[in-house]
């Protein structure tokens, strides 16, 4: 009895399946198939939908032999048929079990014909989902470039027919195919487009392998701060969402941190959550392939040979086994590493030429370059061959725009000091000066991401330089010409808000006079920036949350929104995502404005910015400055790194402003001046012990309001809720001390 049309028998069971399936409970829709059988299995048996279903199902559970021999029992009944796109999901589910018992080519062969089946009914998802697994084929083959075609002919259908969910998803995958190729700007470019769509359709699980994908390419930029938060965030998610194959990503992208920052024994530590995992799993697969590798590397850092020898056997034998010749090639380039540490030069050789030759096929830039190091340390002998490998790994790390470095250094290491510079359209000039690693990478980050719309959120402490930051950004894009309006949050007062950044019509209300614009209108063409968006209340939250989502805002009591196109950046000194997990600050917005982080170290952590900072500005007011002359002194030197600087770069300038007027002209008693000042001053923040009991509380007071003023930028109200007190006992206190607020 042949069934092609669907018996109430199938609806009905199939239905079942769907919903355990639908809902994560694929062993209750195992369970469902095994009874669907047992009452009806003849019937069943010849019935392609239930045949397509119970595949699709085996499929799930990782019993692809099982799930093979269901595929093609229903395909030799359908294949006659009309019904395309009942051909279409039998032959993908044949295609994916045939794909994960090894079987590439009859996969990939399967999914073209699922493509020509979809092209016959007119599917356009089917098309585009097809074409999205073709490409994760050429991407496990390691032909990035291939994948790169699939996933934007994809898009192209996704974005010809609005599918915002496809078009968000496949962004992100040519994230991590430009990740693969070394693209690390591209990548940032893809994957921050794809979390500012995620976020917006509220799809979570992509949105965590989004900032997966993101912090894997911050780590390859050096922008380490900014990559762990990426992976916090993903972890958010992994733990809400229970996403299984997403936590063995999360842990090994947290030990490529660890191991970067040099943290070895955290890093193994992850890894080995990563193997654990990964195992359970499956006994050879990607995950495993690349822990392994990983885990090897670390071990070589850590002078366990031998142990790393092991996990890079393993990590090749897996690689080869599932075709992954990227992995392979990895495998082997660690394993000439571990050769040439014993002195086996032969073997070395022998290795990182058969690595070079696999990277090479997949177009991995960034493993080539890594190759290419290698392979120059191991023939160190040969000047002549280790010169070449040098000059083909600077070449490659130079088109990457990475900074190329054969010592493995500290995050916290500085280099020659610089200075970013843009000029405004009036001539002005907007600099950020800076030798930091830290910083210099959030410049590298901040190069990539420049034209484009995506919402930068910016964090640290107060007078770090934040909304320097989002002046150069405004005013090195393409948005330049348009209006930089910048908002102070914390300044507002909280009844004036949603009129000050909306705008009102004439009478809306008692002192509605006249029209006003709002600050979000100004805004239109150009970069909004929100200083302290924590301070905004649950209803103002709510309503920008519409604007951003819309692009549109309505002035309050106007009938009609309007249009408004601009670059939003945010920037805080609180942690919105402890406040996020409080309900003080809505996650929806969160996503929205937190696509790209960067967290600004504060200056004590700066190092040597110190003396560049007050060189810049110096040179600023006329004096004349040579940091070799002037900051020649190592005491000197001790007491202006050695000082807290809890103002940040906004003390620096304002104690170098003051001394200047001082002294105009005389650049080394302003120097001298400022460090004794500093020593002076840290020395009477300390409460002094031997002092009354009354005059040690009297200074911790003092110091206490000191620093609640610096973290609210010297605004007193918000100050004074900091300090759990009324803002006009505040006011006393500040008048009692004698401080004064410049």
């Amino acid at each position: 009895m042949k069934s092609i049309k669907a018996t109430e028998i199938d609806k009905k069971a199939i239905l079942d399946i769907e919903s355990h399936i639908d809902g994560g409970d694929y062993r209750q829709a195992l369970a469902c198939v095994r009874e669907a059988e047992s009452t009806s299995g003849e019937v069943l048996s010849n019935s392609a939908y239930f045949l397509a279903a119970k595949a699709r199902v085996l499929n799930l559970m990782g019993d692809y032999s099982s799930a093979l021999e269901s595929a093609s029992s229903a395909f030799r009944l359908a294949r006659t048929d009309s019904d395309n796109d009942l051909v279409a999901k039998i032959q993908t589910e044949s295609a994916k079990a045939n794909l994960a018992l090894g079987k590439t080519e009859f996969a990939q062969r399967e999914y073209r014909d699922v493509i020509a089946a979809y092209r016959r009914s007119g599917n356009i998802g089917g098309i585009i989902d097809t074409l999205n697994r073709l490409a994760q084929i050429s991407f496990i083959n390691g032909d990035f470039s291939g994948a790169e075609i699939l996933l934007n002919e994809a898009l192209d259908y996704a974005r010809q027919n609005g599918l915002s969910e496809r078009i968000a998803k496949l962004t992100g995958n040519l994230g991590q195919i430009a990740n693969m190729m070394g693209k690390f700007d591209l990548a940032v470019k893809h994957i921050t487009n794809s979390i500012a769509k995620n976020s917006e359709l509220k799809a979570y699980p992509n949105l965590c392998r989004a900032y997966l994908s993101l912090s894997y390419a911050e780590m390859r930029l050096g922008n380490y701060d900014s990559a762990r938060k990426s992976l916090n965030r993903a972890s958010a998610l992994i733990e809400k969402y229970n996403l299984t194959r997403e936590y063995g990503i999360y842990h090994e992208y947290l030990a490529e941190l660890e191991y970067f920052l040099g943290a070895y024994e955290t890093a193994l530590e992850e890894i080995e959550r990563t193997l654990e995992h990964g195992y359970k799993l499956s006994k050879a697969s990607a995950l495993i392939s690349q822990g392994e590798r990983l885990k090897a590397e670390i071990l070589i850092q850590m002078g366990r040979e031998d142990q790393a020898r092991f996990s890079a056997d393993k990590a090749l034998e897996v690689a080869e086994e599932i075709g992954e010749k990227l992995e392979a090639g990895a495998a082997k380039r660690v394993l000439a590493e571990i050769y040439a540490q014993s002195k086996d030069i032969e073997s070395a050789r022998e290795h990182i030429c058969a690595a070079i030759d696999l990277i090479k096929e997949s177009g991995a830039r960034y493993d080539l370059a890594r190759a290419f190091v290698s392979a120059y340390m191991i023939h160190k002998g040969n000047v002549g061959e280790s010169r070449y490998y040098l000059q083909l790994a600077r070449e490659l790390y130079s088109s990457m725009n990475l900074e190329f470095n054969l010592i493995r250094s500290s995050p916290q290491d500085e280099d020659a000091g610089g200075s970013y510079e843009v000029s405004t359209p009036d001539g002005k000039i907007v600099s950020l000066v800076t030798s930091n690693r830290r910083m210099r990478a959030i410049m590298r980050a901040v190069e990539s991401i420049k034209d484009s719309d995506i919402p930068i959120l910016i964090g640290g402490e107060t007078g770090t330089g934040k909304d320097q930051l989002a002046k150069y950004v405004h005013y090195s894009s393409k948005r330049r010409r348009g209006h930089f309006i910048s908002v102070n949050c914390a300044a507002i007062p909280h009844e004036l808000a949603e009129s000050e950044l909306f705008g009102h019509v004439k009478g809306a209300f008692t002192n509605a006079v006249s029209n006003k614009e709002g600050l979000i209108a100004a805004a239109h063409g150009g970069t909004l920036f929100l200083n302290e968006i924590g301070e905004l209340s649950p209803a103002i939250q709510a309503k920008l949350l519409g604007v951003l989502e819309n692009k549109k805002v309505t002035r309050i009591g106007d009938l009609n929104p309007r249009d408004v196109d601009f670059r939003l950046i945010c920037a805080t000194n609180r942690d919105l995502e402890e406040e996020v997990r409080s309900g003080s600050f809505r996650q929806d917005l969160f996503f929205r404005i937190a696509v790209m982080t960067f967290d600004l170290p504060p200056l004590a952590q700066r190092g040597n910015d110190i003396f560049d900072l007050i060189t810049y500005f110096l040179r600023e007011d006329g004096f004349d400055v040579s940091p070799e002359r002037d900051f020649a002194s190592r005491e000197l030197r001790a007491k202006l790194r050695q000082y807290d600087w809890p103002g940040n770069i906004r003390e620096l300038r304002n104690e170098v402003n003051l001394l200047a007027l001082s002294y105009p002209g005389d650049t080394a008693k302003v120097i001298r001046e400022l460090s004794e000042k500093l020593a002076s001053e840290a020395n009477q923040t300390k409460v002094d012990r031997n002092a009354g009991l009354s005059e040690q509380i009297s200074a911790f007071e003092r110091n206490r309001i000191l620093e609640a003023l610096a973290q609210a930028d010297y605004v007193i109200r918000q100050a004074a809720v900091i300090l759990k007190m009324p803002e006009a006992t505040l006011r006393s206190k500040i008048k009692k001390h004698n401080i004064i607020l410049a």
